[in-house]
């Protein structure tokens, strides 16, 4: 499976050993049988067709609904919702020209188990530089069967 550009604040340092869930944003919150995995990214400038890892999703999970929240005008940058295998796979690409004050939900149909862990990633479909400054949060809501 081929790497990310950039992992999430959550990744980063579950991959280091170094994730509390004191300091950090929690990577899973819900029930038991309907998780919520959370990724949240702070960043400068990211140039064209540059991948963000945001979450993994467990085999066996059904993907339900993502929910997308940015403080900032992406610009004429386009990006899309997907996984390492296919970049579009749970929203289009497309442009986010408002900052958002609530969440906003994508469904995710139809509904189909994973058969291996899924790497969920934003992809800058390459049409323009995402902004100099902007923080995101990314929640996917899953169904443990």
């Amino acid at each position: 499976m081929a790497a990310a550009d950039y992992l999430s604040t959550q990744l980063t340092a579950i991959d280091a050993g170094t994730y509390q869930p004191s300091t950090i944003a929690a990577y899973k919150v819900g029930s038991k049988d309907m998780p919520i995995f959370r990724g949240s990214f702070s960043t400068g400038s990211i140039a064209k067709s540059k991948t963000i890892e945001m979450v993994r999703l467990p085999s066996g999970c059904i993907p339900y609904r993502l929910w997308f929240n940015t403080d900032t005008s992406l610009g004429s940058s386009k990006v899309a919702f997907g996984s390492s295998a296919t970049a579009d796979k749970y929203r289009a690409s497309g442009t986010l020209t408002t900052p958002l004050s609530q969440w906003i939900p994508f469904m995710v149909l139809p509904l189909v188990k994973l058969t291996a862990e899924e790497l969920v990633w934003i992809t800058n479909d390459g049409t323009a530089d995402l902004p100099a400054a902007w923080n995101i949060e990314f929640a996917f809501e899953v169904i443990i069967p």
